[in-house]
């Protein structure tokens, strides 16, 4: 009876005195939470599309749930995350990605200045042409390999994450995790990682589920634990200890650079736990976009003979003995690659799901409403990327757009690494291994494509990261190598 009252209670709050009572949306949103859950578990990950009918019924502004406001516009985007956006991020969010202590799962200003200033000189454009020759290298393992692979057909989506996983690997801890080697390119952190973000939603808007898992004891953890999650977190468990022994040992003169030999000579209080947060965050913010960026760039590149024709003959003529070897700054003045990896990006969107801010210290106005003091406010990236009066036709792969005369303009619509004081810090490094990658892939590479349709890239499941083609393995059939 008590609790019943105290729902009451809420829901009559909720619904007619709370300070958000008069922003338009469902009524379901604006008494819990589980509305969001609803499309993201039970629909696998659907809420993002949910939220651009609810925006047509609506309107620009739309509350979500109890405490949270939802913007469609551009405007409202860059209002929320401009570069000098003193916004907090919503501790709510952020605690079930459980990464409090790395630079993208704190929510802690300080703590993330003080991380963001010890990492940044490693992902700056300078460190990333310093570091090119690590990722030519890994490359020609990766091409290679795929050209090698003619009686049965390559896993794709695993060949790319395989690359972009040794690259940030060898870069955190300065040795590769194999993953371009590995038998069919099945690396078990391959399929942890993929297997963490299936159970993201899950997690996101059910932590208690997590915590409880957390206390049972570990042969049944065991059990329910996806395939290739404990060989990651036992992975990452183990470089934070060697690491963190390490920190005592004076760094050799010759000793080679890397992500966390930086932070353990920098920071005197660096703790175990601080390293392996950081090492999750990396690894997943390391692989994730590249990887489905190169997914679908190859299944629509080749699935057009047009667009495929004019990449190969843009690539040829800046490049025509593929014996020679091609730098990134080579690749980076193609206009047509270029056009083609910004359309990847676009269509790929590395997180989907607004990234939610916290209004302080006093309230704010958002495109001409008044958004009180302590309410959340996100906009989410498939609202820049697929606004139709920037994009027309915005779910069509059309490289031409970003060759128009308008194209700076529409590089403020493309936002794969967010933007702001808490925009990704690997986009350098992102892009330098895009150029390379496929640039090298649709240089060197004759294959056709199986196993995903035109209706499967349609099927995608929008996570906190983005899952492709509803969790399906882009193919590819190898027939040779071009000249």
């Amino acid at each position: 009876m008590i609790l019943c009252l105290k729902w009451f209670t809420s829901a009559l709050w909720n619904l007619l005195f709370h300070p958000l009572a008069s922003f338009p949306g469902p009524r379901l949103a604006a008494l819990s939470n589980l509305y969001q859950a609803y499309y993201d578990v039970y629909y696998k990950g659907k809420f993002v599309q949910h939220l651009h009918i609810l925006h047509k019924l609506y309107g620009p502004v739309v509350r979500v749930a109890p405490n949270e406001l939802h913007f469609s516009s551009p405007d409202a985007y860059k209002a929320i995350y401009h570069s000098g956006s003193k916004f907090p991020k919503d501790r709510g969010l952020y605690s079930t990605i459980d990464e409090e202590f790395s630079s993208f799962g704190t929510w802690d200003p300080v703590f993330h200045r003080k991380r963001r200033d010890t990492m940044n000189p490693l992902f700056s454009r300078r460190a990333v042409l310093k570091l090119e020759p690590s990722i030519q290298e890994k490359i020609e393992r990766l091409i290679s390999r795929i050209l090698s692979s003619t009686k049965e057909p390559v896993d794709l989506f695993c060949a790319f994450r395989s690359f972009s996983l040794d690259v940030i690997y060898d870069y955190i801890y300065g040795e590769g995790v194999g993953a371009i080697s590995y038998p069919e390119f099945r690396h078990p952190i391959i399929f942890g990682s993929e297997a963490s973000i299936l159970d993201n939603a899950i997690s996101r808007h059910f932590p208690i589920i997590g915590h409880l898992v957390s206390r049972l004891p570990s042969f049944i953890q065991a059990r329910l634990t996806p395939y290739g999650v404990s060989e990651l977190v036992n992975t990452l468990d183990s470089r934070a200890t060697e690491f963190m022994e390490r920190k005592a040992k004076a760094q050799q003169s010759d000793e080679r650079e890397t992500i966390f030999t930086r932070i353990v000579n920098l920071e005197e209080d660096v703790s175990w736990k601080s390293l392996f947060d950081e090492g999750m965050n990396l690894t997943f913010a390391g692989t994730d976009t590249v990887a489905n960026a190169c997914t679908v760039a190859c299944f629509h590149v080749h699935s057009d003979a047009d667009i495929l024709r004019r990449l190969r003959k843009e690539l040829k003529d800046v490049w025509p003995d593929v014996n020679t070897k091609i730098s990134y700054e080579t690749l980076e003045k193609l206009p047509y690659l270029t056009a083609v990896i910004k359309e990847s990006l676009r269509l790929s969107i590395g997180v989907p799901v607004g990234l939610l801010r916290e209004i302080q210290p006093t309230s704010v106005q958002i495109m001409g409403y008044e958004i009180p003091r302590g309410t959340i406010v996100s906009t989410g990236a498939t609202f820049m990327h697929w606004n139709p009066d920037a994009f027309p036709d915005p779910h069509k792969f059309s490289p031409d757009r970003w060759l128009q005369d308008h194209n700076r303009q529409l590089d403020s619509y493309l936002v794969p690494f967010s933007r702001g004081p808490r925009q990704c810090i690997g986009m350098n490094l992102a892009w330098c291994e895009l150029y390379l990658v496929l640039g090298h892939f649709f240089r060197k590479i004759d294959l056709e494509v199986r196993d995903v349709s035109h209706q499967d890239m349609q099927n995608i499941f929008y996570y906190f990261v983005t899952v492709l083609a509803g969790g399906k393995h882009l193919k590819g059939v190898v027939k040779g190598m071009l000249a």
